[in-house]
């Protein structure tokens, strides 16, 4: 049954609002529009919580202009949201949280391309906004009623603002479990899954009956004699390798018919039961539930009436819960037009030659993952390297560490070889670059400024050395107190009340933690609710100069100073990290600004000052990226697919990857670019280990490699003829996808001839052939593949994820190995080849369930034809499991 999450309403939309993004995306499509309008999601809250995230961009102001929150079904799509009784509404341009037109919680201000998160909790009858995932304001007691998500957007100019909701449709850029602790299950979104049925309990109509025990999990449940054909219930799995042509075929089920004469069930057939899961098990008559044995599980496919006595069930395989998108985040509306909407990529392991995506031209941002980047051990533009180490440098990584900043834009094709994993260097940091010089201990003269600080003010402006000993809840000797009645306007040519350190200690490309505590910001706010526009700056700025404004040499948030509520304490701390732009060193500055006269060229108002102490930069380590780039393995990389799509930990099974980590030692590396489900991104590395994915009885996914079972040491079941009575049916293995030539170092953005520099000796002739194939290096298995299998001389290579041809060529020989010419039986006076075949037999078994055998597991079958009668060892591929009739029908691998 399919989730539906809320998007904005169509019928729910005030007038000039139009929608866009197929309801996600909401803006004013006429000029003069008021803010009395408001759109409505399609969904009520239910359950206990719902949660949405909204994000105000685009050219306007937001002062007067928008509103995000909550209406009832009665709030006016002609008013804003939160000016009637029946809403709750965040005016972010202003501050503030508004019921009936009134302010029920004061808050600062809410910037564009800022995420506001809306969480409704109905039991305990809240709503909290939160700002970039910090709560920002909470109303109390709000009534029982139906919650909408609803946001206001107008403007004086035609598409000048939008907003962008996500109701849980991509992952939440700050997700909220509506506790203050964290110590909840995060809220999934704003949707209703229209109710789940009720679970069904039913055993073959032929028999006694089922009662679960008493101590059972699910204790005393009667299992209804209902099922009509339980003879013909049945699962059937098939997984195959590349050499058959890979597929990685699932499970296929029987269908189940259900008694319903009476009519009890007819409401199935009406309802959505689609990914409903299903599980078969074989119980002893007055025996435990718990104990039974899984024949198998799945998820309903379909349910359907044949005449009126019976509903027919039919089934799929648990892998098809996993057709559904892997990536969940995407870059916001904001970004480059060439990549908003689209998924994030993600890069898992090492990577050659991946295309960064624009994330924005205006500061030359490119992503390369949606996690952070251990190693960057090469960038190209046009196929030439570019200098890391260059003044200033023409490429250095993001704060964040999952993309790359450019010194300049790319002339031509830009690509760069990456890895989420490796062992690095670390160049150590420093943990204070200010060397103790922040403390303010060394300040001999309390007219001038401390020691190694420069002191920069107009008339008005002032800096004063107070403390402990200055009657005013001082919490150190040495505390720096700024004061100016000018507003920070660096266009009208006022820069604040300024103390700057007197050495350009910032270097380009750096990244630096700094660190201080405020104590206190005094003076008047502007005539805006919860404003705060008075406060302390943190700027880094030129060494030569005057300070231009910039938003990129801002250090904490542009254009909103900050404060600190009152003296007497020992000061709020802040931490801001910062990444100095490419150029020149540049200083450290801490300016005062004054909240009356912004916007005005005068900019001269009410006095304010801010006391602050304590102040340290560090800079961080970096890391220093070694070659080759190191792979990832299996396990982890399951485990990292896994995560991103919310999959928990019990529905694999981890020992499985880390089996074949460990026969293998094997390392790769995936770059998903465009969208793929989670099943795809699973698969993607199982043909370089010549392996396959499959789910057992107990519905867990499962990974095997297929290795050549006649030098296998472990046995997991022997046959003999007696456990044969219908014979053997041998096929031969035509693998008509085998190949004898391998792909390695994959380029997972190929060049053409035109995407190199014209210079050769910057990008030699032999460099250009292995970025132009699909992959750098290729491997062959040695001449001496049957005749049966010669087209495999011929075949494309395969593709391969390990960057390692070695490595890779030690895989091809592996896998051609029971396809080699050099195998043969002596029949008597002849000699005739041994060729790879399957086999197919059928077995009984007695026991409450049928032998445990999975893909992979190597079995032992003797019997008097078919050179089987010596024994040989075959490798399970397929299994038909009949759990009423208790037969089960193998198909295995082997030579022969």
């Amino acid at each position: 049954m399919a989730r539906v999450y809320a998007t904005l309403d169509r019928n729910g939309l005030g007038a000039s609002l139009a929608l866009e993004q197929g309801g996600l995306v909401v803006t004013n499509e006429e000029n003069a529009t008021t803010i009395n309008r408001l759109a409505r999601g399609t969904i009520a809250a239910t359950g206990k919580k719902a949660f949405f995230e909204a994000a105000f961009y685009g050219d306007g102001p937001l002062l007067d202009r928008v509103s995000v929150g909550i209406v009832g079904p009665l709030h006016s799509l002609g008013q804003w949201v939160g000016a009637q009784p029946t809403g709750y509404g965040l005016k972010a341009g202003n501050g503030g949280v508004y019921r009936n037109g009134l302010l029920e919680a004061a808050t600062a201000p809410v910037q564009k391309r800022t995420f506001i998160g809306v969480l409704v909790d109905l039991d305990a009858r809240t709503c909290t906004w939160y700002v970039n995932g910090s709560l920002h304001a909470r109303v109390t007691n709000i009534a029982a009623d139906r919650w909408y998500p609803a946001v206001t957007i107008s403007g004086a100019t035609a598409n000048a603002l939008y907003c962008y909701l996500n109701f849980g449709q991509y992952a939440f850029a700050f997700p909220q479990d509506g506790s203050d602790n964290f110590d909840e299950a995060l809220v999934e979104g704003w949707y209703s899954d229209n109710g789940r049925p009720d679970p069904l309990y039913l055993c073959p109509r032929n028999s006694a009956g089922f009662t679960s025990l008493p101590t059972d999990a699910l204790p005393l449940v009667t299992f209804e004699s209902r099922i009509a054909n339980a003879d013909a219930m049945s699962v059937s799995t098939r997984s195959t390798v590349w050499p058959w042509g890979g597929g990685n075929a699932g499970s296929s089920y029987g269908e189940l018919e259900i008694d319903n004469a009476d009519g009890r069930y007819d409401t199935l057939a009406g309802q959505d039961l689609r990914d409903q899961i299903a599980r078969i098990v074989v119980a002893e008559a007055g025996g435990s539930y718990d104990v039974a044995n899984a024949a198998f599980t799945a998820v309903v496919d379909d349910v359907k009436c044949i005449g009126e006595s019976k509903l027919r069930v039919s089934f799929k395989d648990m892998q098809s819960t996993l057709e559904r998108p892997l990536q969940r985040r995407i870059f916001p509306p904001w970004a480059d037009p060439g990549v908003a909407f689209r998924p994030l990529p993600i890069t898992l392991g090492a990577c050659r030659n991946v295309a960064p995506m624009l994330e924005d031209q205006a500061t030359r941002r490119y992503r390369l993952h949606d996690a952070p980047i251990t190693n960057i051990t090469a960038v190209r533009d046009k196929g030439t390297p570019l200098d890391k180490y260059s003044s200033p440098p023409q490429y250095v990584p993001t704060n964040d560490l999952q993309g790359l900043t450019l010194e300049t834009l790319p002339v031509g094709l830009l690509t760069a070889d990456i890895s989420s994993e490796g062992q690095q260097v670390t160049i150590p940091g420093v943990a204070d670059v200010l060397n103790g010089a922040g403390a303010f201990t060394n300040w001999p003269n309390g007219a001038t400024a401390p020691t190694g600080w420069v002191y920069a003010g107009v008339a008005g402006d002032s800096l004063q050395r107070t403390g402990t000993g200055s009657g005013q809840g001082m919490p150190q000797n040495y505390v720096a107190a700024l004061s100016t009645n000018k507003i920070y306007n660096p266009a009208a040519g006022h820069y604040g009340a300024q103390l700057r350190y007197g050495q350009a200690i910032l270097e380009p490309g750096k990244s630096y933690r700094i660190q201080f505590k405020l104590v206190r910001a005094f003076g008047q706010p502007s005539g805006v609710i919860g404003g705060n526009e008075y406060g302390l700056l943190v700027r880094c700025l030129a060494a030569t100069g005057p300070d231009r404004g910039s938003p990129s040499d801002a250090i904490s948030p542009h254009g909103r100073p900050l404060s600190a509520p009152q003296f007497g304490t020992q000061g709020t701390a802040y931490t801001f990290t910062y990444t100095v732009p490419p150029g020149a060193a540049r200083n450290l500055a801490f300016i005062a600004t004054t909240a009356e006269g912004a916007g005005t060229s005068a900019g001269t108002g009410v006095a304010s000052g801010v006391y602050f102490y304590d102040v340290k930069v560090e800079r961080l380590g970096e890391v220093e990226q070694a070659l080759p780039l190191q792979g990832i393995t299996l396990e982890r990389y399951w485990s990292e697919i896994f995560s991103r799509a919310g999959v928990p930990e019990s529905a694999w099974v981890r020992a499985d990857c880390a089996a074949i980590d460990a026969a293998t030692g094997y390392k790769f590396g995936v770059h998903i670019r465009e969208p793929v489900t989670v099943l795809q991104a699973l698969r993607l590395p199982l043909d370089t280990y010549g392996a396959a994915m499959f789910t057992d009885a107990q519905g867990k996914f499962r990974v095997r490699r297929l290795v050549n079972p006649s030098t296998a040491t472990t046995i997991a079941r022997a046959f003999g003829a007696s456990d044969i009575p219908r014979g053997v049916a041998p096929r031969n293995d035509l693998a008509p996808g085998l190949t004898s030539s391998i792909g390695a170092r994959r380029n997972w953005q190929r060049f053409n001839d035109n995407d190199f520099v014209t210079d050769f000796l910057l990008v030699p002739a032999s460099l250009r052939t292995q970025f132009k194939a699909q992959h750098q290096f290729v491997r062959n298995a040695p001449a001496d593949i049957s005749p049966a299998y010669r087209f495999a001389s011929s075949a494309p290579e395969l593709p391969c994820l390990l960057d390692d041809p070695d490595v890779a060529q030690r895989e091809i020989l592996r896998v051609t190995q029971p396809y080699s010419a050099n195998r043969s039986d002596t029949n008597g006076k002849v000699r005739t080849p041994m060729l790879p075949r399957f086999v197919e037999f059928s077995v009984h078994y007695d026991t409450p369930s049928p032998p445990p055998l999975v893909f992979g597991d190597v079995i032992r079958v003797t019997y008097p034809r078919h050179r089987l009668g010596n024994g040989q060892n075959l490798a399970v591929v397929g299994t038909t499991i009949n759990p009423y009739t208790k037969t089960m029908q193998i198909v295995a691998w082997g030579t022969l």
